[in-house]
């Protein structure tokens, strides 16, 4: 029986391949590379299962990276305040937006700039609601603001604003005038001096009467008031929401009032027909017996 061949060690990939001399010095056939699915095969089962994570890793970075453009489109920004065209009586403007779309993780958030200056930083108060507190306080006026969120290309939503912290003068009230009055049924009414209409609040004492809006520069409230006396006040709360310190007061006792005579009158007359009742009665009495 022939001696084998001696062998030696051929490493492409390990496991290693045992190769006969023969083929080394041009006899019998030549090396051969092995193919896919034997190197496949003769991996070992952690190498083997490390390089289908890496595969797999691999296919799912590039289809998010076709998928994150139209993650994109989707996504939509909704101004809730100021929102616009809206006013604030605040020079620290916190802006409120609503995030429709976006993904369950955001580790980003949208940026505020206002006449071209950043002004806000970001954080998330609820379900897809963001809310971006101030860095800086604005001036009194109209403003444009330009929202973005670069993180995810989303084309920048524009709005305007205006804030006016300046409160309105002191209303006045015209009616009814100082003084005393039988019956608590008035209509009271007066005039605002600033041209923004809002409304009027009227209080008796600390005790709030009603509120009436401001039509053509003036406003007016009907009221009932209880027997006694009455310390009648005004304020004026223009559209921002600024108040005005508190009218003059107007004085105003009010007293129960007077009976009516006519309702006497048939008190009386309606007393003496039961006396002449009565009379009669008693006439007639001895003559039934």
């Amino acid at each position: 029986m022939a001696a084998a061949d001696p062998v030696i060690l051929w490493n492409p990939d390990p496991p290693c391949e045992k190769i006969p001399v023969s083929h080394l010095i041009g006899t019998g056939d030549p090396p051969r590379a092995p193919s896919l699915e034997e190197r496949v095969m003769k991996r070992s089962p952690s190498r083997l299962l490390a390089s289908v994570g890496a595969t797999i890793a691999l296919v799912a970075a590039s289809l998010l990276a076709f998928a994150a453009p139209a993650a994109a489109d989707d996504i939509r920004i909704t101004v809730l305040s100021p929102g616009d065209g809206g006013l604030v009586n605040t020079s620290m403007v916190t802006f409120v937006f609503e995030v429709e779309g976006a993904p369950a993780q955001i580790e980003t958030y949208p940026e505020v700039y206002v006449d071209g200056w950043a002004v806000a930083m970001g954080s998330m108060v609820g379900d897809g609601v963001h809310e971006l507190q101030p860095v800086s306080a604005l001036e009194d006026g109209v403003h444009t603001a330009h929202v973005y969120w670069s993180a995810w290309q989303i084309p920048e939503t524009v709005f305007t604003f205006t804030v006016d912290t300046i409160a309105p003068s002191a209303p006045a009230i015209s009616a009814p005038a100082p003084g005393q009055y039988e019956g608590g049924s008035f209509e009271l009414s007066g005039s605002v001096s600033s041209a923004e209409a809002g409304s009027v609040e009227v209080y008796d004492g600390s005790a709030k009467l009603g509120e009436a809006p401001v039509e053509a520069g003036g406003w007016r409230l009907p009221v009932t008031l209880a027997p006694g006396s009455h310390v009648l006040t005004a304020t004026h709360r223009d559209r921002a929401g600024n108040v005005s310190a508190a009218s003059a007061p107007v004085e105003v006792t009010v007293s129960e009032p007077a009976p009516d005579p006519s309702l006497e009158l048939d008190v009386e007359v309606g007393g003496l027909l039961d006396l002449a009742v009565h009379i009669g009665l008693g006439l007639l009495r001895p003559l039934v017996r």
